[in-house]
């Protein structure tokens, strides 16, 4: 009888798709190209995970399908952003998420009417320019706050141009190094951005080339063997 009963769940277990068959994972970034620590990540599988990225780092199980996945964080300002990803196969899919500010708050204000009361004194006249003062003001910071955003987005065009040049300086450093190198030691070696020397070494990371292992408060790089 037991024997039966074992056989039976063996069948139906047998017969159950498999849930999850990829894995999508990567880090969140803020405008100055720094870890989101405590940043909130969403993805629209069904159903929808959610998770806090403690360390800027996410990771999702997901089956094929193509999925938005949205990063939230507050700090200064109100950050987020949202990108796409179509999952066509099995295995490991990195995206790291850049946010950027929310200026809707700021936006409102150009367009929102507000009613203002203008006191009248005594002697008739009106005192008009603490008023204009104040709407110049306030224009001045948004065109700042627009400004600020436009340059950061040309800063991280510049910096998502992964060139192959670099991984191969990269790799040749590692090697110089008897195939075993601190992050920091990278960093400093290679006159570029700490998210850069990131995303060139999830790269590796990801086709097999070197293995990323966490050490104290950095990671040690270990080139594989070819």
């Amino acid at each position: 009888m037991k024997r039966g009963i074992v056989v039976i769940i063996l069948c139906l277990l047998s017969i159950v798709p498999i849930s999850y068959a990829a894995r999508v994972y990567g880090t969140v970034y803020d405008l100055d190209l720094s870890v989101a620590r405590n940043a909130i990540v969403t993805i629209n599988s069904v159903p929808e995970q959610t998770m806090v990225a403690k360390n800027g780092e996410f990771s999702f199980e997901v089956p094929l399908g193509i999925y938005q996945i949205n990063a939230v964080y507050e700090a200064d300002y109100s950050y987020s952003s949202s990108e796409n990803i179509t999952v066509v196969r099995e295995g490991e899919f990195v995206i790291d998420i850049l946010l950027s500010a929310d200026l809707s708050d700021e936006e409102d204000l150009l367009t929102e009417q507000v009613d203002v009361e203008i006191p009248e004194f005594d002697n008739g006249s009106i005192l008009w320019w603490p008023y204009v003062l104040i709407i110049l003001l306030v224009i001045a910071i948004v065109f700042h706050v627009l400004a600020t955003k436009k340059n950061k987005k040309a800063v991280v065009n510049t910096e998502e141009e992964i060139g192959e040049d670099l991984s191969s300086e990269v790799i040749a450093f590692i090697k110089e190094k008897e195939g075993r190198v601190t992050q920091k030691e990278i960093r400093r070696q290679f006159p570029v951005s700490e998210a850069k020397i990131s995303l060139v070494l999830t790269e590796l990371e990801h086709k097999k080339m070197i293995t990323k292992i966490k050490k104290s408060k950095g990671n040690v790089i270990i080139l594989n063997q070819s």
